[in-house]
């Protein structure tokens, strides 16, 4: 095998592994609510739904960018074999801190108390335990961010790809505790989830470091990052925040029944999301001054996009499939519904892919307001459309979303690649 022959391969390897890794994930989910819906407990699939979608925003609420502010920085000193850290590897520690107080004192608004309660039923009961497990959580998996951005950035790219191997090994823990252990706490599949990911990649940093390959420099944290937390709230949690506007109309077992189509449109969304550690790779090298002039970078950002599209198209024969093996019949609701989401979807891959261009080039705070103004926009859409033609009225918005990512996001990215260095 030539030296142009191994090296096409690792490039592969690279673009391969992640979704591989996601589609794992997903077949795990799909068992689950598979089960679940074959056993008449669709009101499981709707609490966990929510409550994994409560944890996934606050985890990235509360990573205060510090992620995106990683994949920003090029260590100084480049030395094969090590791995460079820095303060910023503590910035996971005040996320417990602050989604312990913005949990505890959520718990004990009344108002919200009979919304909580159908989601998490013995709230009552357990409350300072539930902000615990929350916290830790969500901790957990900011750390889990925090490693995989590091390796990133120092060209560990499939020790980072990892981050999605090991979620989908914990998602697979945790459903097989939810089911033998007889639970009827749907957060512990999160927790377990994130447990597992977050000792496996610290693992391998501890490995790391016997082997001497661990350097700690001077980067800190970087104030203008801490809008880029938000910036989560422009892509594929757009659906999740379909699911939370949908909880506060319907109970769980009605939510369950968007929850799956959900699942696997957000499946895929996490899927092409794995293709952006590639594209942060080729666009670092793109704005590097110091990076080769001749190398084609516009041809490695068509060859990320096109995966991106052929994962896309995968949801308009595995959205239905999946709804009818879960709950044995489809209405015609639900194919007008999937087919809407199939062309948001393709709208929207490539700007979820190129989602992160602003932030990486140290402009976080534009991206802060392009995101925001489209998922206000989508809230307000989707409530509004929700009162006049039902759930079919929240696609329509998701949809709409998407078409505005793909205007004010990937026409940046798009520009900014046609100019060969």
């Amino acid at each position: 095998m030539s030296y142009m022959t191994k090296s096409s391969y690792k490039n592969n390897l690279k673009n391969i592994l992640p979704p591989l890794y996601a589609f794992m994930a997903i077949g795990i989910s799909a068992l689950f609510f598979i089960y679940m819906g074959q056993t008449n407990r669709a009101d499981v699939i709707g609490r966990f739904s929510i409550i994994s979608t409560g944890i996934f925003l606050l985890t990235h609420i509360f990573s205060l960018g510090n992620d995106q502010a990683i994949l920003s920085t090029v260590p100084n000193k480049i030395i094969l074999s090590k791995i460079y850290l820095d303060k910023r590897l503590l910035v996971p520690f005040f996320s417990f801190l602050a989604s312990f107080i913005v949990i505890d004192t959520l718990f004990k608004f009344v108002l919200f108390e009979s919304y909580l309660l159908n989601y998490l039923t013995d709230l009552n009961i357990y409350k300072l335990q539930y902000s615990l497990i929350i916290s830790l959580t969500v901790f957990m998996a900011n750390i889990s961010k925090t490693l995989a951005s590091f390796y990133i950035i120092n060209n560990y790219i499939n020790t980072a790809n990892t981050l999605y191997f090991f979620k989908s090994i914990g998602l697979m823990f945790g459903v097989a505790a939810f089911i033998f252990l007889d639970s009827n706490k749907e957060l512990l599949i999160v927790f377990l989830m994130e447990l597992t990911c977050c000792m496996s990649l610290i693992l391998i940093l501890l490995f790391h470091a016997i082997r001497q390959r661990l350097a700690w420099t001077y980067h800190h944290f970087q104030k203008n990052f801490f809008i880029a937390g938000l910036n989560i709230f422009g892509f594929d949690s757009i659906l999740k925040q379909d699911l939370i506007i949908l909880s506060f109309f319907q109970g769980p077992s009605e939510v369950a029944k968007y929850a799956v189509i959900s699942s696997v449109y957000e499946g895929l969304s996490q899927t092409i999301t794995t293709l952006q550690q590639n594209y942060s790779n080729v666009l670092r090298k793109k704005i590097s001054i110091k990076f080769d002039p001749n190398f084609k970078l516009k041809n490695k950002l068509q060859n990320i996009l096109s995966i991106g599209f052929k994962l896309s198209i995968l949801f308009i024969f595995a959205a239905p499939t999946f709804y009818f093996i879960v709950f044995s019949s489809i209405e015609a609701q639900i194919i007008i519904i999937i087919f809407i989401l199939q062309v948001a979807l393709l709208f929207g891959y490539p700007a979820i892919i190129t989602f992160y261009t602003r932030s990486i080039q140290g402009e976080p705070f534009r991206l802060f307001v392009v995101s925001i103004f489209i998922i206000i926009t989508n809230t307000f859409i989707s409530i509004i459309l929700y009162n006049i033609v039902g759930i079919v009225g929240v696609s329509i918005g998701t949809m709409l979303s998407f078409l505005m990512m793909r205007i004010f996001i990937y026409r940046h990215s798009k520009i900014l690649f046609m100019k060969e260095n």
